[in-house]
C-alpha cells in the first residue's frame, strides 16, 4: 500500500515483484509448454488419465448421491406417514384396540429412523469422497509457478574461464584453449541463420567445444556452467558447426 506522503516505499515495490513472479493458469499436454515450465505446468500421459479417473470417480460418487438422496427423500416420508398414524390412533377412540398394532407401527418407525440416520452419514462420506477426488482433479489442472529466471551469463570468454574450470571443462590447459580458437580461425562473430541474433565467435566456441566434450543438456550446461537463456545454445552450436564444415569444405577443394 502507498505510504501516508503518496509515496510507495521500499517494501510495496518488493511485494510487488513477489506478485509478479507468481503465475498460474490451466495445465497442458508437455508437447505445449515451453521446455522451463514442464516440470511445474504440463501434463505427463500418466497424470492426463488420473485426471480423467478422479474426474469419473467425482461424477460417480455425485450421481450415487443424489440416488441415496432420492431413496432418503422416500425414507422420510414413510417416517412422516408412521408418525402421523400413530398420532391419529392415539387421540382416536380406537387406541386401546389398536395397541397391539400401534406397537408394531413403532418398531417400524425406529427401524426406519435408523435407516435414515445410515442413509444420511453414508451420503455425507460418498459426497465428501467426490469432492476430494474433484479437488485432486483440480490439482491436476491448474498451475501455480514461479516465473523462471535465467543466471547471468558467466563462462563465456576464455580469459573468464579459471584454469581449472577449463582443465574440468575441456580436458585442456588455457594456452592449448587459445590455440585451438586460433587454429579454427574463430571470427569475431557469428549470426544465426535468422539473422536475428548475434553471438561472439569466442562463447560459440566455448559452448560447441563443452557440448562435444561433455556430452550435457543445453538445459544443465545453462543452469551449472554458463548461465543465460539455454534456448540460444542451439544457434550458437549450429553457427559453430556450419562454420567448421565450410571449412573443411574449402580446405578439401583446396587439396584438389
Amino acid at each position: 500500500m502507498p505510504s501516508g506522503n503518496g509515496r510507495r516505499s521500499r517494501e510495496d515495490f518488493d511485494e510487488d515483484d513477489e506478485e509478479e513472479r507468481i503465475q498460474y493458469g490451466i495445465r497442458r499436454a508437455r508437447r505445449e509448454v515451453s521446455w522451463e515450465y514442464r516440470d511445474s505446468s504440463s501434463l505427463a500421459p500418466v497424470q492426463v488419465m488420473e485426471q480423467e479417473m478422479y474426474h469419473y470417480t467425482a461424477e460417480s460418487m455425485l450421481q450415487m448421491g443424489v440416488v441415496l438422496g432420492h431413496v432418503l427423500a422416500l425414507l422420510s416420508t414413510i417416517h412422516q406417514y408412521y408418525k402421523a398414524t400413530l398420532l391419529r390412533w392415539a387421540n382416536s377412540s380406537i387406541a386401546a384396540v389398536m395397541e397391539r398394532s400401534a406397537v408394531r407401527v413403532r418398531q417400524l418407525l425406529q427401524r426406519c429412523k435408523d435407516s435414515m440416520d445410515r442413509l444420511y452419514f453414508s451420503i455425507i462420506w460418498i459426497l465428501a469422497y467426490g469432492e476430494l477426488a474433484w479437488l485432486y482433479a483440480e490439482d491436476l489442472s491448474i498451475y501455480v509457478r514461479r516465473r523462471h529466471r535465467f543466471q547471468p551469463e558467466r563462462n563465456r570468454t576464455i580469459n573468464g574461464i579459471s584454469r581449472r574450470d577449463c582443465y574440468t571443462f575441456f580436458g585442456i590447459s588455457p594456452n592449448q584453449l587459445e590455440l585451438l580458437f586460433r587454429h579454427w580461425r574463430i571470427p569475431d562473430q557469428f549470426r544465426s541463420p535468422p539473422a536475428r541474433h548475434v553471438f561472439s565467435g569466442e562463447e560459440c566456441f566455448i559452448i560447441y567445444l563443452h557440448h562435444l566434450m561433455r556430452g550435457s543438456p543445453f538445459t544443465e550446461m545453462a543452469r551449472l556452467e554458463f548461465g543465460g537463456d539455454p534456448r540460444y545454445f542451439t544457434l550458437m552450436f549450429n553457427a559453430m558447426n556450419d562454420h567448421l564444415s565450410r571449412r573443411s569444405t574449402t580446405k578439401s577443394q583446396a587439396c584438389l
